[in-house]
């Protein structure tokens, strides 16, 4: 029976040109994924063609509420600070007198 340190691991194998890393079929899986990465660099999009590219998943129902809220959320928005703007004003000229 052979002892404990006789027996191949298969690490040596591993360092030598005739490893599994350096096998044709290696090579040819690695230069697939440059081909597939050229591809994927080659589709430039913006942050806005990707978004407007999502809205074609959703219902046109859904597109229009979220189109409603969002516009109304700004116009509120909008509408809250100029009423700020015209309080602290008012309040403003009250501390004069």
């Amino acid at each position: 029976m052979p002892s404990f340190d006789d027996v191949d691991s298969g690490l040596e194998s591993l360092t030598t040109m005739d490893s599994k890393d350096n096998s044709p079929k290696k090579a040819e899986l690695n230069d697939d994924d440059e081909l597939d990465m050229d591809a994927d660099e080659d589709l430039e999009e913006s942050v806005a063609e990707r978004i407007w590219g999502l809205t074609e998943m959703f219902p046109q129902v859904i597109r229009n509420s979220i189109w409603l809220m969002t516009t109304g959320s700004l116009s509120g928005i909008k509408n809250l600070y100029g009423f700020s703007r015209n309080a602290m004003w008012v309040f403003s000229r009250l501390q004069q007198f």
